[in-house]
């Protein structure tokens, strides 16, 4: 099976105020005590999970980003294969579509180049999921700020059984973090006008979705100012999943 990891990247960092350096190049801690783009902790994933394919997807605005991926990524990452593509339609919807309709793949996983994830394995056990036959598995994470993410609520057995986006009550304390799924998603994308909407209409359409639960794992958002100052505390590389 052929996986493809897209990296939406062309967000225009309105939250941290519209910096002059893309977010997905702010620096941040990494492993050998050096900082490093945070964009390179998604590709890390990537590569601990045996994922080759990544897609970036940008937009022409950002060409600081756009020349750093196309000069710089194929030295830093030389077992990745990189593709930067350019965005069409609006929001995460329109970069999923992109990425979907430019690269093929049997499994698409959606990797956010603005967090800082623990377990960095965390995509192997989530992509497992999808080759085991789920349309869509989410990675998820403990949070202690739910009403600002996505909670996720699972039944015993790992089975999705509701999803909310920035919730005023939330089901659960956690936020999913990364997501694979295959092509009967990817059949949803053309029907709703969001992102989040289209992973709702997996669960009302009955599509087999799970979660796989890290239980001491860490997602940080340094797309906000907290997010990217909190992740100067290390986080740790440990982590553990139900899984």
């Amino acid at each position: 099976m052929r996986v493809v990891a897209i990296v939406p990247a062309a967000g225009l960092a309105s939250r941290l105020g519209s910096p002059v350096v893309p977010k997905e190049l702010l620096l941040i801690p990494g492993p050998n005590a050096g900082l490093e783009p945070v964009i390179f902790d998604a590709l890390r994933r990537c590569h601990q999970a045996g994922i080759q394919e990544v897609v970036v997807v940008s937009r022409p605005g950002k060409a600081l980003l756009n020349v750093f991926v196309d000069e710089h990524l194929e030295s830093a990452w030389p077992a990745l294969n990189v593709t930067r593509v350019t965005q069409s339609g609006s929001g995460l919807l329109g970069a999923v579509k992109t990425a979907v309709d430019v690269v093929k793949g049997d499994i698409y996983v959606l990797v956010l180049p603005d967090t800082v994830v623990r377990p960095i394995t965390c995509l192997k056990p989530v992509v497992r999921r999808v080759r085991q036959g789920a349309a869509l598995a989410f990675g998820v994470f403990p949070t202690k700020n739910p009403r600002e993410q996505a909670p996720v609520e699972l039944d015993g057995k790992g089975k999705v059984v509701k999803l909310q986006e920035k919730p005023r009550r939330p089901l659960a304390n956690n936020t999913w973090g990364v997501l694979a799924f295959d092509g009967r998603l990817c059949l949803l994308l053309d029907k709703e006008t969001a992102f989040c909407d289209v992973l709702s209409a997996a669960l009302t359409k009955g599509l087999d979705v799970q979660g796989v639960f890290f239980g001491e794992g860490q997602y940080i958002d340094t797309g906000t100012m907290d997010g990217l100052a909190s992740v100067f505390v290390r986080p740790d590389s440990r982590g553990s999943c139900s899984c």
